[in-house]
């Protein structure tokens, strides 16, 4: 994937930080796959080269980066997103947030992005945050799809934009000169603290 746009800003090299969320298993519906979200963001204008452009990522920021998502989405409780059939997108290229997820409302997507802009350490901007939805959601996206019949066999479809709860699982950062990435923090206590 091309990481230029029409605006001539470039996220090649700065590193990435993907938050992943996760429908705990007591919830999931039989015959079902277990619901998932992801959202990702880019720490623009630092780099883990030491030859490259921007400021270089220290264990010092990476600590501090893992605390602050500790405090956004595990304290004082596990972060729970309501995933349906709205998008809600925030779109700020030169800081380096441009993402979509699927909810329930604006309002659900919104505390999301407030919460992200306090980990990057930015001020959220409601004018980049764009919403949409489907004028008819229950038939564009419907909470059971009808069985199929598949080489003589009933399957049921996947569902398109189910709705459910999801929590905070881990955070990973990944660098482009390392071949895995590196976990920040998860919901079991695990938090970044290697030392300089």
């Amino acid at each position: 994937m091309d990481s230029t746009v029409s605006t001539g800003i470039s996220y090649r090299g700065a590193p990435k930080v993907v938050l992943y969320f996760l429908e705990r298993i007591e919830d999931v519906e039989k015959g079902y796959r277990q619901l998932e979200a992801r959202v990702g963001f880019r720490l623009v204008g630092k780099t883990e080269n030491p030859n490259g452009t921007g400021d270089l990522l220290t264990k010092a920021n990476i600590r501090s980066l893992a605390q602050r998502i500790v405090q956004n989405f595990l304290q004082p409780q596990q972060f729970r997103l309501h995933k349906g059939r709205e998008s809600v997108s925030y779109r700020d290229k030169r800081q380096g947030l441009e993402s979509f997820v699927f909810v329930t409302s604006a309002s659900e997507g919104i505390n999301l992005y407030q919460r992200i802009c306090q980990v990057m350490q930015i001020e959220f901007d409601s004018s980049k945050v764009f919403t949409s939805s489907n004028q008819n959601p229950s038939q564009a996206f419907p909470i059971t799809p009808p069985e199929v019949t598949i080489l003589g066999n009933k399957i049921k479809p996947p569902r398109r934009r189910p709705v459910g709860h999801v929590y905070f699982r881990e955070a990973k950062l990944f660098l482009e000169m390392l071949n895995e990435p590196i976990l920040l923090c998860d919901y079991n206590g695990h938090i970044y603290n290697n030392p300089d």
